[in-house]
């Protein structure tokens, strides 16, 4: 993975998901999946997909 291919960090993704009306499922974050952020270690995948939920979160609480 090189930081080329990230744009984003997965937090970023999970907000940018939020807003355009995804649904807080980060494996249904097609933009997200292709990233190159799950293209880790076993047992290392659970991090940015808890990141991706907190950004998803973060904007849907300011919502309400």
């Amino acid at each position: 993975m090189t930081n080329k291919q990230i744009k984003m960090t997965p937090y970023e993704y999970g907000k940018k998901a939020c807003r355009e009306g995804k649904v807080r499922i980060p494996g249904l974050d097609t933009e997200f999946l292709l990233s190159g952020h799950l293209n880790v270690e076993v047992g290392e995948g659970l991090k940015p997909l808890n990141q991706w939920l907190q950004g998803w979160d973060d904007v849907h609480l300011v919502r309400d």
